[in-house]
């Protein structure tokens, strides 16, 4: 009789699209990924700069959201 032992080992792996957020929550931005420590995504929050694509933003600025954040929006037609 034989007793055969497997340990799978998985590195946590930063997954993508993500949202990050400023240290007050001011502003969110949804990353998409992540190049040698500098971010690049879309604004989603303030309103004002909704939608603004860059890759620059530092990782040091922004911290990641935990997994199953949420940001809810809600489009009104006037």
């Amino acid at each position: 009789m034989a007793l055969e032992t497997k340990i799978k080992e998985v590195k946590s792996k930063e997954q993508f699209p993500a949202l990050f957020a400023s240290e007050n929550r001011e502003t969110v931005i949804l990353v998409l990924r992540e190049t040698t420590n500098k971010l690049e995504g879309v604004v989603m929050h303030p309103k004002s700069n909704f939608g603004e694509y860059s890759n620059t933003w530092s990782r040091d600025k922004y911290k990641r959201l935990d997994a199953g954040s949420e940001l809810t929006f809600k489009f009104i037609q006037e």
